[in-house]
């Protein structure tokens, strides 16, 4: 019996401590309007397709078109794993507020989320790492000036060049 409720309170401590890292993250709408009031200019999407952009990396039409292909199947892949994410977490809130809590279920939930995250995770690493190998050695060593000198922030984890420059989450 020991045993059994031993199990039971370690079960829920570990889904407390999940659920409670799954809400004090903030949607990612939310980080982009704390980061565009900063008044700093953020690259768009198709940085790639910047003329300046262009000229000081000299970006070949090639590799124009592969940055837009590699951008479009990490969004297409990226926005599959946040809506498993967003799904799990609306189940584990609810398994905490139903009558009889379920253990079981909540670790099941719990491990979704990490299995998400852990998820999101690879894929941003993966983009990052197929820009790089579509760049040149001499774009790879510029791009990070020629962001810098165009304003263009990289502290935004949901923007190509946050995901190019930015800490991994």
């Amino acid at each position: 019996m020991f045993k059994k409720v031993l199990i039971f309170v370690g079960v829920a401590v570990l889904a407390l401590g999940v659920a409670a890292i799954a809400l004090a993250q903030q949607p990612a709408s939310k980080k982009v309007q704390t980061l565009q009031s900063t008044k700093q200019q953020h690259v768009r999407p198709d940085w790639w397709n910047d003329a300046g952009v262009r000229k000081d990396l000299m970006l070949t039409s090639d590799q124009i078109s592969k940055l837009q292909n590699a951008w479009n199947n990490f969004d297409k892949s990226r926005n599959t794993v946040r809506a498993e994410l967003w799904k799990a977490r609306q189940e584990i809130e609810a398994a905490f507020k139903a009558q009889a809590i379920d253990p079981q279920k909540i670790s099941v939930l719990a491990a979704k989320i990490a299995d998400s995250e852990g998820k999101i995770i690879k894929n941003r690493i993966g983009y990052r790492l197929t820009v790089m190998q579509i760049l040149t050695y001499q774009q790879r060593q510029q791009i990070g000036t020629t962001f810098k000198t165009r304003g263009v922030a990289t502290d935004d984890p949901t923007s190509p060049a946050g995901i190019i420059f930015g800490e991994v989450e």
